[in-house]
């Protein structure tokens, strides 16, 4: 069983590999909304297929590094 630390951090890894491979045909927004629909889904898919829960926190994880490269943008 992996840590719930290590959990976190796959999903703030993977939810930047997501970012960046979005970016490379999306505008930063567009990448943001990506990374959002595909971490909704991974987690209905645990919550449904894996007889998981749904976790909001998981998602949060995910996203951070898209709302980074967003806030980075602007500035």
């Amino acid at each position: 069983m992996r840590h719930p630390q290590n959990d976190k951090l796959l999903h703030f890894f993977y939810g930047t590999l997501i970012t960046l491979g979005c970016l490379f045909i999306l505008p930063i927004w567009m990448a943001f909304i990506c990374t959002l629909f595909v971490a909704v889904a991974k987690e209905l898919y645990d919550s449904y297929a894996m007889e998981g829960r749904f976790d909001w926190v998981d998602i949060t994880y995910t996203v951070s590094s898209s709302v980074i490269l967003l806030i980075q943008s602007f500035i």
